[in-house]
């Protein structure tokens, strides 16, 4: 052990060896090392330049190397040789990036992030399954680093904007970058990433025009409001939109249409995202169905013709799969991405016993149309959907399909 005089506060105390032994002015970084009963200090640093140095988040990964993160004004903050930014960008303070071995004894990587034009902060760091780095914070620079691709690569107004932003391990690249906010402040506090590598952040916002997602817990914000939002890994959107245009075989003016986007072709479990709305003039119809998660499914269609929303689906309306038009797909065919819009038009048929609806439910007993009546009624697809306790249970009791539509829904 080694004796070192605190320059800040004139005590001396015992301990282990450091990376750092010099404290510059102003304030400094520290990082210490405990057993696990916090008995005995293993190891303890200083980190810093001749400036202001702020720590706000830590992290160790499974090799048990530090990562820390916070904000600096030093321009001679530690930098690593081919680190990803190893100048500070103006006169105010720079996002920092740093990493330790397990001993606090090397600095592995060291990176600045940020711009010439205003100051940003860090807040929270978590890494990747890969072991990229992820870190979220704050900028109030316009030109805060992007990347191409990224959900939203513009400022969007008042004093600070969110911004998440992804780092190789050795923290010489920046893979991913992107700001989050609305026109007026926005903090971000935490962020974290579950199995699948989305990416979580949370925070506080005082903007009413805050991106938020259909169908989420709370869309409108009030004077201020705390936020969760999540990203895909790349840091783009988690959804994107699909549209499309249905074909009809004749004028279905006036008549309701169902679009319904599944992970399978089972009507007792659910669905990905579903929309309704009712036919115009003409023989096709477009439809749009925002916050689709990315992946592979069924995407088919009923347009009701002969039959009612107080009813379920009967021979002679239409009925069609992405891809297949009556028959049903072998296997989901319609690949969605993480972001933007995507289209998949939908050709109709008339729904009878050899268009392959009876295989569509899990009963495969010639309940002809059950399915699609089931994700019409049970499900919360568009205002004008009747729920269906709106309907008399005698009414539906009196034919099979309708038995197994109730069957289904009271599950």
């Amino acid at each position: 052990m080694s004796t070192w005089q605190d320059t800040l506060s004139h005590r001396t105390f015992q301990r282990p060896q450091v990376l750092i032994e010099t404290v510059y002015s102003n304030h400094d970084i520290f990082v210490s090392k405990f057993d696990s009963s916090l008995e005995n200090l293993l190891a303890s640093t200083f980190i810093g330049g001749s400036d202001y140095d702020y720590l706000e988040a830590l992290y160790v990964d499974s090799s048990g190397a530090v990562f820390v993160a916070g904000y600096t004004y030093s321009s001679d903050f530690p930098t690593t040789v081919g680190a990803y930014d190893t100048t500070l960008n103006g006169s105010l303070n720079d996002v920092f990036v740093s990493k330790f071995d397990s001993n606090l004894e090397n600095l592995l990587a060291s990176t600045f992030i940020g711009t010439a034009n205003h100051g940003e902060i860090a807040t929270s760091l978590s890494l990747g399954s890969s072991g990229d780095v992820y870190v979220a914070g704050y900028t109030g620079s316009s030109d805060f680093p992007t990347t191409v691709g990224a959900y939203d690569t513009t400022y969007n107004g008042g004093n600070y904007d969110i911004f998440v932003s992804r780092l190789n391990n050795d923290l010489e690249n920046l893979l991913a970058s992107t700001l989050i906010g609305g026109s007026d402040d926005d903090i971000a506090r935490s962020l974290c990433l579950d199995s699948s590598g989305a990416v979580y952040v949370a925070g506080y916002t005082h903007s009413s025009d805050f991106p938020t997602t259909e169908g989420t817990y709370n869309t409108s914000s009030s004077p201020s409001n705390c936020f969760v939002s999540k990203l895909d890994s790349n840091l783009d959107t988690t959804s994107a939109t699909v549209t499309g245009t249905l074909t009809l075989p004749s004028d279905a003016n006036g008549t309701e249409y169902f679009v319904i986007i599944d992970n399978d072709t089972d009507g007792d479990n659910g669905y990905i995202a579903a929309t309704s709305d009712t036919c115009g003039p003409g023989t096709t119809v477009d439809y749009p169905i925002s916050n689709v998660p990315a992946g592979t499914y069924y995407i088919y269609a009923c347009v009701r013709i002969v039959s009612t929303h107080d009813s379920p689906p009967e021979s002679d309306d239409f009925f069609g799969f992405y891809g297949t038009g009556n028959s049903v797909p072998t296997e989901p065919n319609a690949v969605i991405p993480s972001s933007g819009t995507v289209s998949f038009d939908i050709t109709l048929g008339i729904m009878d016993s050899s268009s392959g609806i009876d295989d569509v439910g899990d009963n495969d007993d010639g309940s002809s149309g059950c399915f699609i009546a089931t994700m019409a009624y049970a499900s919360p697809m568009a205002h004008n959907v009747k729920i269906l306790r709106d309907f008399i249970d005698v009414s539906l009791l009196r034919n099979r399909p309708g038995r197994l539509f109730a069957r289904f829904y009271y599950k």
